[in-house]
């Protein structure tokens, strides 16, 4: 039987927030913002996972998009 693709994004989402949550390069508080965004459905997480992205890429990319901003 196939995973349905509601349960597969899930999935994405919560490995995502798994790599917010050990990542100490980025300030607490950032961290937590970020973990409501996926867990929204805001920013580019969406179009990251319907591009294929791995959860570490599209951390990799919102941290880069951090740095950028500071």
């Amino acid at each position: 039987m196939a995973i349905p693709p509601s349960r597969r994004y899930l999935d994405w989402k919560l490995r995502t927030i798994g790599c917010i949550v050990e990542d100490t390069r980025v300030h607490t508080v950032v961290r937590l913002e970020e973990i409501k965004c996926v867990l929204r459905d805001d920013g580019h997480y969406p179009d990251s996972y319907l591009n294929g992205d791995t959860p570490e890429e599209a951390w990799e990319d919102e941290v880069g998009s951090i740095k950028d901003s500071i």
